[in-house]
């Protein structure tokens, strides 16, 4: 079980990383190093203090169960946004956002539903987006 320190905070994020968080996942292969983020080739995967991100979105809320997943997933995410992991690292990034969710104990039914808000609202602009290239 993973255990993180945050605070809240109030501008443009709600939530700031209080301890460095490490957590072994099954994203393996990659390797990439950000400010705040780093991921190993082997899947170890570091979140550092002062990482700031805004917790579960809609439908889902901000409770003890849901902050080490949200916090993993949103910078999980942020690396596919930035072109740094590729998409089809999506579905392990949900995965891994249960896991966690669940070793926290929240409930079947719970994990279920976060997992559909994430499929439903989170997910789809990343596996609908397209390379568009302009010219001008």
């Amino acid at each position: 079980m993973i255990n993180i320190k945050y605070q809240k905070i109030k501008r443009h994020y709600k939530y700031k990383l209080y301890k460095t968080a490490r957590l072994q996942t099954k994203i393996k292969g990659f390797r990439v190093r950000q400010p705040f983020i780093e991921l190993f080739k082997g899947g170890m995967f570091v979140v550092y203090k002062e990482y700031a991100w805004n917790g579960a979105d809609n439908p889902a809320w901000d409770t003890q169960n849901i902050m080490a997943g949200s916090l993993f997933h949103d910078a999980g995410c942020q690396l596919v946004e930035n072109g740094l992991l590729p998409l089809s690292c999506i579905p392990a990034l949900n995965e891994l956002m249960i896991d966690i969710c669940k070793s926290k104990n929240m409930s079947k039914f719970r994990a279920k539903r976060v997992l559909w808000g994430i499929e439903n609202f989170c997910n789809p602009h990343y596996t609908t987006r397209e390379l568009k290239i302009y010219e001008a």
